[in-house]
């Protein structure tokens, strides 16, 4: 389990990414903690990481069918990546066996805002990318199905 730091005033670190630029476009697989991969509808999910890569939700950014399935503060990319598997294999269970998910869908990409205090965003999909005119604090992965 992954313990959340203790900090001094109240504000998380910013999260980490495995080293921009030298992990872009690099693949990762999430695994469980005893190293098997995450299982969904494939035996496992890889994604593509990318640094300095946004994609905001909403239309007045230019995603208009984009939008965030959560938002939780996670150490590093390599973590929010692996919640994404996570959230897609309970949300393939619960469709499996009956459960209404509602409207969230299933996670296609992830981003980290690396700055004090910011987050891992799940996402249902890609699209323009837009850092905001400050690239270096975005990384993202897309899940390569």
């Amino acid at each position: 389990s992954t313990s959340v730091p203790s900090t001094t005033n109240g504000i998380l670190p910013a999260p980490t990414d495995g080293g921009c630029p030298r992990i872009n476009g690099t693949a990762f697989k999430a695994t469980d903690a005893s190293g098997n991969p995450v299982a969904w509808v494939l035996p496992g999910q890889q994604f593509t990481q990318l640094c300095e890569t946004n994609y905001p939700s909403g239309s007045d950014l230019g995603n208009p069918g984009i939008h965030d399935i959560l938002k939780i503060w996670l150490p590093s990319l390599e973590d929010c990546m692996t919640a994404c598997a996570y959230h897609n294999a309970k949300q393939f269970e619960n469709m499996q066996n009956g459960i209404d998910v509602g409207q969230g869908g299933f996670c296609k990409s992830v981003t980290i805002v690396k700055s004090a205090g910011e987050y891992c965003y799940l996402k249902n999909g890609t699209g323009v990318n837009n850092t905001r005119g400050n690239p270096s604090i975005y990384s993202s992965a897309v899940l390569a199905v």
